[in-house]
């Protein structure tokens, strides 16, 4: 039995999809963890300023990167030995993302200043806060494309490691901080850039010898970043300012407890960040690989049934047992039960929502009318919630979010309907 299971490990497939699975299970709960921690050691003015820099961290580099790094291992291929091809994407995308900067960058000074204006915090910490945003510009830059170059070679251990001691050494220091009264929404900014910088050293130390950049990139090379995330553009934009629509709603119209209320419901969510990964790591690949029609159908009820399941297992916990939902996101939001419950009950709908969303990517059901329809009926949903809810109360904006969830849920079993209707017609479920 021993030697069967050194068999199977010593296969490079195996041991990519263990290293994977053992590395971002210990990453995703050390962060879990941090994020749950920092709802109890930080008041609720620091948890909501930190709230609000971290939303416009993830806009920002969501919108200076655009999908350029994502399209860097699609774009090499099979090319990864090839350290001139690889340097040259690499040097491509920072020229992209520095000429992005200059509209990006301003823009969302403009943003970030007039909606924290009325929070009376000082012009020296808006500033600061600021500044952290522009230094993540840079930051993020060495930790994504470096690391895609560790994931093209597969190499899963040199990439998971420093983010684990990272990650580690992020706790301890923030921990330190708690227990000597220092902690703040500055150090625990700072402790993440810090975080952020080291990943990035790490991963271009590691990769140096995999890099080859030229002096001028070859126009080619550019033309065909262009042509691999012209046709996403809209949905990246899109999705890059919705992800973060109730943070800036609620900064911009309600007050700074609101604020951290939101944020820290917010958190709840996450604990289906397992579940997500599992449907990118696991059902993707598996429904991708079928083409029997009366197996899809089979994986296709088994999948949407346990997601049910775990759904109604959720929602039943936060509606009869809402205490041990609260508990894990401290006594500071205690009267958040109702909130609570709509915010589960959101999720869980968005996390069915989520994995029809990957099955029927996954069968290459793609309808042309499907994006756009979603982004109309998103945006919809948002106007309908300015005129029939208070948007400067948590009630108020999770409402709006609940609306927004059950019509993408609507848009996913519209495409249902019509992927099984071409499927009635074909053999397999190529369409």
């Amino acid at each position: 039995m021993r030697s069967y299971l050194l068999k199977i490990y010593s296969n490079n497939k195996v041991q990519t999809v263990i290293h994977f699975g053992i590395g971002q299970g210990i990453l995703q709960f050390l962060n879990l963890l941090v994020g749950f921690l920092l709802l109890r050691w930080l008041t609720k003015e620091n948890f909501a300023q930190f709230s609000i820099v971290f939303g416009f961290q993830s806009m920002i580099t969501t919108l200076v990167d655009l999908g350029i790094s994502g399209a860097i291992i699609a774009l090499v291929a099979n090319r990864v030995n090839d350290k001139l091809v690889v340097g040259s994407y690499i040097k491509a995308a920072r020229q992209y993302r520095s000429f992005l900067s200059l509209f990006v960058v301003p823009a969302i000074g403009i943003a970030f200043f007039y909606i924290t204006v009325k929070y009376n915090w000082g012009y020296h910490i808006q500033f600061f806060f600021f500044l952290s945003l522009v230094v993540t510009i840079w930051s993020q830059a060495n930790f994504v494309y470096y690391n895609s170059v560790l994931q093209m070679h597969k190499r899963m251990n040199e990439s998971y490691r420093p983010q684990i001691v990272a990650a580690f050494g992020r706790l301890i220091i923030l921990a330190a901080l708690y227990f000597l009264q220092y902690i703040n929404a500055a150090c625990v900014i700072l402790v993440n850039l810090a975080t952020q910088i080291w990943n990035g050293f790490q991963f271009k130390r590691h990769t140096k010898d995999n890099i080859e950049e030229p002096e001028v990139v070859d126009a080619e090379v550019k033309r065909s970043l262009m042509k691999y995330i012209k046709p996403m553009l809209p949905s990246v934009i899109f999705f890059s300012v919705q992800s973060q629509i109730s943070l800036f709603i609620i900064s911009l119209f309600g007050n700074i407890d609101s604020v951290a209320d939101v944020s820290a419901l917010g958190r709840l969510s996450q604990i289906f960040i397992f579940l997500t990964t599992f449907n990118g790591v696991i059902i993707t690949p598996y429904i991708a690989r079928i083409d029997n029609k009366s197996l899809f159908i089979k994986r296709y009820i088994q999948i949407t049934t346990g997601a049910i399941i775990i759904a109604c297992f959720m929602i039943g916990v936060s509606l009869f047992f809402p205490k041990i939902l609260l508990f894990i996101i401290g006594e500071k939001y205690y009267n958040l039960e109702k909130e609570m419950q709509l915010t589960i009950i959101t999720t869980c709908i968005g996390y069915l929502t989520g994995v029809l969303w990957t099955i029927h990517s996954s069968a290459r059901w793609i309808f042309v009318w499907a994006s756009p329809l979603f982004i109309a009926v998103t945006l919809a949903s948002q106007v309908l919630s300015v005129f029939i809810f208070d948007l400067s109360s948590t009630t108020g904006v999770i409402k709006m979010n609940l609306i927004g969830t059950v019509f993408a849920l609507m848009v996913q079993l519209l495409i249902c309907y019509f992927g099984f209707r071409k499927l009635k017609h074909n053999p397999i479920i190529t369409l």
